[in-house]
């Protein structure tokens, strides 16, 4: 939460359940928060409207007040689309190395000053998160656990 600016607009790609975002929106009260998800999957199996109802019910507050914006659509999808520059962004809805390096290439080309992820060393052999960051960083300038900031 610290790498993160006080005002703005904040992208995280793939929320989950929203308790990152939640988070954040408490710690950053003038953050404008953008969760990202699809709502394709989840650790229990949920169906995609379901998933997506449960992640709003946590944030409702949050939507309430206009603080989070969830946005049903993929990366590729919202990248697409995109209209402004967000401040920062923060990576964990694909993990394999060409999604997150076309990710991390999307957000360096439109000049994101803040840009951060999920899964850096994750051992998973599927996972090409690390290999992607190094790429385009040579190296993330902080890890913390499994997160990174360039």
């Amino acid at each position: 939460i610290s790498w993160l600016p006080g005002r703005g607009t904040f992208v995280e790609f793939g929320p989950l359940f929203g308790l990152t975002a939640k988070a954040i929106a408490a710690a950053k009260p003038n953050l404008k928060i953008v969760a990202v998800d699809n709502f394709s999957w989840n650790p229990f199996g949920l169906s995609p409207e379901l998933h997506e109802a449960f992640t709003r019910r946590i944030l409702s507050n949050e939507i309430t007040v206009g603080q989070i914006e969830v946005v049903n659509t993929t990366s590729e999808e919202f990248r697409a689309d995109c209209k402004i520059v967000p401040d920062a962004v923060f990576f964990d809805a694909l993990h394999q190395y060409e999604p997150v390096k076309t990710e991390i290439e999307w957000a360096k080309r439109i000049g994101v000053r803040c840009i951060t992820g999920h899964d850096y060393n994750n051992p998973s052999k599927v996972f090409g998160v690390t290999k992607a960051v190094d790429e385009a960083f040579g190296k993330p300038s902080e890890v913390i656990g499994m997160c990174w900031k360039a």
